[in-house]
């Protein structure tokens, strides 16, 4: 599968269908719908990050799919994408709006995006997980050089391949992942991640009220936050101590912000693997099984 450009989210995934994934021309995951035909089934849409759209699960067994499994009169749409955070799924709502969908509810799963992107040293306040790769390709092509039809050639033809071949060859030094992230040195930082994620969702949650509809935020849970079984991932990598530091210092901060909030649409659903079961498959995506876990829970929410 392949990403293209989308204005203002930055990225959407390009028509594909394959085995396991379908995604339609608009770039988004779909599934087999389980609704009774009547004439009043309710509509809701499921945003969030590769979590929410599905990684390593087939297309039927994604949070999304099974919450829809789970009722005869909802069709829950995955708009979740790769690596999206709050902000990004604030702006795919907007967009939907503008394109006169209709929602009787809106689903928000957020948290772990926020940390990878936003903990990165050097990210803008407001940013993604493509900031720095956006923000070259742009500033080469101002420059000039790179519009030469010539250079670009050449490029291709010789540089990236030789790049490639140096690459292959040599044996290159392990750089240490943790000097690309700074929100356990950065109070201030982490702070600041943790009141934009709040924000982003109580503007969400204005918009969709303001469209009829009901708002759903959920804190998610992470490898590091809680106590799951992990005996299985003890050697993979992201587990090692980078990562879990940048979550120890923003998640409290975003729970103490909840629990100080209590806004009754907001849910920290991060002790919801809490158990014995083995359910992640790295830091933060989980298999089918937690899928559905997950699933269940939202769909209590749904109808209390």
């Amino acid at each position: 599968m392949t990403t293209k450009y989308q204005p203002f989210v930055g990225w959407t995934k390009k028509e594909y269908k394959g085995n396991y994934i379908v995604i339609n021309e608009d770039g988004d995951r779909i599934h087999e719908n389980h609704t009774n035909g009547s004439d009043t089934i309710k509509h809701a849409a499921f945003l969030g990050g590769s979590t929410a759209w599905g990684t390593g699960s087939a297309d039927d067994e994604t949070i999304p799919a099974f919450l829809d499994a789970l009722n005869t009169d909802l069709i829950v749409h995955n708009f979740g994408e790769e690596a999206y955070n709050s902000r990004q799924e604030l702006a795919k709502l907007i967009n939907l709006y503008l394109d006169k969908r209709h929602f009787d509810s809106v689903i928000f799963l957020d948290g772990a995006n926020e940390v990878t992107s936003y903990c990165i040293k050097g990210a803008s306040k407001v940013t993604h997980h493509k900031e720095a790769l956006f923000r070259k390709r742009i500033e080469d092509n101002i420059s000039g050089v790179k519009n030469n039809v010539v250079f670009v050639a050449l490029d291709y033809l010789f540089i990236k391949k030789t790049n490639r071949l140096i690459n292959a060859l040599l044996r290159v030094e392990e750089i240490d992942p943790s000097i690309f992230y700074d929100c356990d040195k950065n109070d201030k930082k982490a702070n600041y991640i943790a009141h934009t994620i709040l924000e982003n969702w109580k503007i969400a949650h204005a918009l969709v009220n303001s469209k009829g509809g009901r708002f759903i935020a959920i804190l998610q849970p992470n490898a590091f936050v809680g106590n799951p079984q992990l005996s299985h991932l003890k050697d993979f990598p992201p587990m090692k101590n980078y990562l879990a530091d940048q979550f120890k210092s923003v998640y409290p901060i975003i729970q103490k912000l909840i629990a100080e909030e209590n806004l009754p649409w907001i849910y920290d659903l991060t002790d919801i693997y809490n158990s014995e079961e083995y359910i992640y498959i790295d830091y933060v995506h989980v298999s089918p099984n937690g899928n559905l876990i997950m699933a269940k829970r939202i769909n209590q929410i749904l109808y209390k």
